[in-house]
């Protein structure tokens, strides 16, 4: 009887969630955007109010900009007048935390697991990984095309360069830029 009754909520879920997921794509889309050009407020609205049903956290003013591919709605959390720009990929296994103030350019890319490579009598595919949070501080600006990999700390006011690959920890009040990211100048 038990089983019969998680089915059942099984596919009252999969019902009430499957058309969400159907205007999030349409919302999120960028085809559709050309015919209705001075209604760009609606998907924006209309994107942030399907990422919340699934999950996400966002706070008043957040903005998620079109093309956005992510593994776990639940674990993004975006703050207060903060914006992610657009085709955004974020391969998230644990908490990826966003603050207030912080502006994102296109083509962001967040792995918050990383493969461990440590036993030579597994094939590398195969071996255990290591999963760690990352988190933005506010007022920060991140350029286009930022690779961020797991447990990565954003302090605030941080200026992080295009093209970027971060990892670890990023002090205040510097512009980093290079792979990996690194100190360039004082803000």
């Amino acid at each position: 009887m038990n089983r019969a009754i998680e089915k059942t909520k099984r596919a009252l879920k999969l019902v009430y969630l499957l058309p969400v997921i159907l205007i999030f794509t349409v919302f999120n889309s960028y085809t559709s955007r050309h015919f209705f050009k001075k209604k760009m407020g609606l998907f924006e609205k209309g994107r942030r109010f399907c990422l919340q049903i699934l999950g996400s956290r966002m706070d008043k003013g957040a903005v998620v900009r079109k093309g956005l591919f992510i593994t776990d709605f639940g674990k993004l959390k975006l703050g207060k007048n903060s914006t992610l720009g657009p085709f955004a990929r974020l391969f998230l296994f644990e908490q990826f935390t966003i603050g207030d103030n912080v502006e994102i350019g296109s083509g962001l890319t967040v792995h918050t697991s990383e493969h461990l490579l440590n036993d030579n009598n597994k094939p590398l595919g195969k071996q255990s990984s290591l999963r760690a949070p990352v988190s933005i501080s506010s007022d920060v600006y991140i350029g286009s095309n930022v690779t961020i990999l797991s447990g990565a700390q954003i302090e605030s006011r941080v200026v992080v360069g295009a093209c970027s690959l971060v990892k670890g920890r990023l002090e205040s009040g510097y512009l980093y830029a290079g792979i990996p990211a690194k100190k360039i100048k004082p803000l």
